[in-house]
């Protein structure tokens, strides 16, 4: 994005004070007042799944939004399994999902599947 200015501002700065200008037209959804920046990353964790190693269908409600990173996705790892759709992924891929969805990853056939995943929480109030 390229602005001339006087005074050099980031780009987050600019969204932001356009945010609060006309919150529907830059991204604020509706008369609620939908924050875009009102997301913290509230929990991070490294998983290494080796040979025989998965995980359990489950889900991260509260929260609203859940992330996977793919650090190493050796050849016949298991793929990522988010209500009942299988998404098979990438070394260097990120997918993000609702927090409700149920998600597991089934037993592994090889060592080395390594994610770095966590979840991030909805503060509107935060200024």
């Amino acid at each position: 994005m390229s602005r001339r200015t006087s005074k050099p501002e980031s780009d987050g700065d600019f969204l932001r004070k356009a945010f609060k200008q006309d919150p529907v037209k830059f991204g604020g959804g509706d008369e609620f007042g939908f924050d875009p920046f009102g997301f913290t990353l509230y929990e991070c964790w490294f998983v290494i799944y080796n040979k025989g190693s998965g995980l359990p269908t489950h889900n991260h409600f509260p929260y609203p939004l859940t992330f996977v990173y793919y650090i190493n996705t050796p050849e016949g790892c298991s793929p990522l399994m988010i209500n009942d759709q299988e998404h098979i992924m990438k070394e260097g891929q990120l997918i993000f999902f609702n927090g409700h969805d149920d998600h597991a990853v089934s037993d592994s056939k090889v060592d080395g599947r390594s994610v770095l995943t966590g979840v991030f929480s909805y503060d509107r109030a935060r200024e």
